[in-house]
């Protein structure tokens, strides 16, 4: 599996690069078809699915902080795209872009973890999660993993 974000400066909002990434993508998943291509992306779900469609070997990795930030509804995007995703960033973001600490935005995992559950998602999870003190990432890390699992339990087991 490769990521391929597709946001900021790498982002094919843009309708013509939006055609050219098309196009270039489409002709690496022939020549490589044993690789799997997950698209991190801030398009609206219709537009993944665009991508999608390309190649059996074209798939998601559903950051939920983007889509939080970008304003779209998990419930909705989920719904569209579930089937096809292989690995769940877990970032909690504000509706203005705010990466911060699990639970303290507006990403909600509650039903996020629900939905997937509902999906028999069992794929990975990173935790791609806001930076806090300068030499404590440990810590931050064990944190922030200690209350996505809190969540997830609650809603998984």
């Amino acid at each position: 599996n490769i990521t391929i974000p597709l946001l900021e400066e790498s982002s094919v909002a843009d309708k013509h690069v939006y055609n050219k990434f098309c196009e270039l993508i489409k002709s690496y998943s022939v020549e490589y078809r044993g690789l799997n291509f997950l698209f991190e992306a801030e398009l609206a779900a219709e537009r993944l699915i665009d991508i999608l469609a390309i190649s059996e070997n074209f798939f998601v990795t559903y950051d939920t902080g983007n889509i939080t930030s970008c304003g779209f509804h998990h419930e909705d995007y989920l719904s569209l795209v579930s089937d096809r995703i292989k690995n769940v960033h877990l970032k909690d973001r504000t509706f203005n872009a705010q990466t911060v600490s699990p639970l303290q935005g507006d990403t909600n995992f509650n039903q996020i973890f629900n939905f997937l559950k509902e999906k028999d998602y069992n794929g990975l999870y990173t935790l791609q999660t806001a930076r806090e003190e300068f030499g404590k990432e440990v810590e931050t890390i064990s944190t922030h993993k200690l209350i996505l699992e809190e969540v997830y339990n609650e809603q998984c087991i």
